[in-house]
């Protein structure tokens, strides 16, 4: 699951989303707390997935071109 960035993204959001409702909800209290320490694990662990096995699909730049907006035309 680690060397699949679309599934760490997947879990995190999901991650996110459980943890919202509990607290609008206000139930499992114990468990919002929890999950509330558990929370760096999963940005971390989501950051290096992404890193460590993310492949880049857009345009390279050469040495003399500037970075920036891919959708903007160049000057």
């Amino acid at each position: 699951m680690l060397k699949h960035p679309n599934y760490m993204t997947l879990f995190a959001s999901l991650y996110l989303l459980v943890f919202v409702i509990f607290i609008q909800l206000n139930v499992f209290i114990n468990l919002v707390h929890l999950l509330f320490l558990c929370s760096p694990i999963v940005v971390i662990t989501l950051m290096w997935s992404i890193l460590r096995y993310g492949n880049y699909k857009g345009k390279e730049f050469t040495e003399d071109q500037h970075w920036g907006y891919q959708d903007r035309p160049g000057n």
